[in-house]
């Protein structure tokens, strides 16, 4: 946007400079004109016409100086907006390769993600039947210890009846020796 009215800027100054060189050469015509016919009461006026001269000359050197930064600015920014586009231009490149990237990344998670599912519900469906073993094993476990606390339930009363076994056959025996010595005697 700058840049076009930067453009019609230095247009409009060359314009005006070319108006102002020919104003320039048609004052010269006349001063020359008026020197060849040597008209002496128009000395003044050609002094005037001189100084004339002179101002536009310097006017049109300032206007050509203004011409030249204005034509720099411009052609700067235009390098500035043609960089800027090739930048521009880059990054658009770049964010398509980039989309196009996660994209191709996006099917494979979704890939992966559907494969997971799968191994997640082989799982589950291995895992049922383990889960019915593991049931079953506390189950037998459970009917183990049962059975083990019963053993030993029974094995505690067979030596407490072991022990009063014994003991009856030790007082049968010292009974028994004690009728043998009596008995005896």
């Amino acid at each position: 946007m700058e840049l076009v009215s930067y453009q019609d800027m230095v247009a409009q100054c060359k314009s005006e400079l070319h108006n102002e060189e020919k104003q320039l050469d048609s004052l010269k015509a006349k001063n020359q004109l008026r020197m060849q016919q040597g008209v002496p009461g128009e000395k003044m006026e050609l002094i005037s016409i001189k100084k004339s001269i002179l101002e536009f000359s310097e006017e049109v050197e300032l206007k050509e100086m203004q011409i030249s930064l204005k034509q720099n600015f411009a052609w700067e920014l235009s390098m500035d907006y043609e960089s800027s586009k090739l930048q521009f231009d880059l990054i658009g490149r770049m964010s398509f390769g980039y989309l196009k990237d996660l994209k191709e990344k996006e099917k494979h998670f979704y890939s992966f993600k559907t494969g997971l599912e799968d191994c997640l519900q082989d799982l589950e469906a291995k895992e049922r039947p383990f889960g019915k073993s593991v049931k079953e094993f506390e189950l037998g476990e459970k009917k183990f210890d049962s059975i083990r606390k019963a053993v030993e339930d029974h094995g505690k009363n067979l030596e407490l009846k072991e022990k009063k076994l014994s003991n009856i056959l030790q007082l049968q025996l010292k009974s028994e020796e004690t009728e043998n010595s009596t008995g005896d005697g």
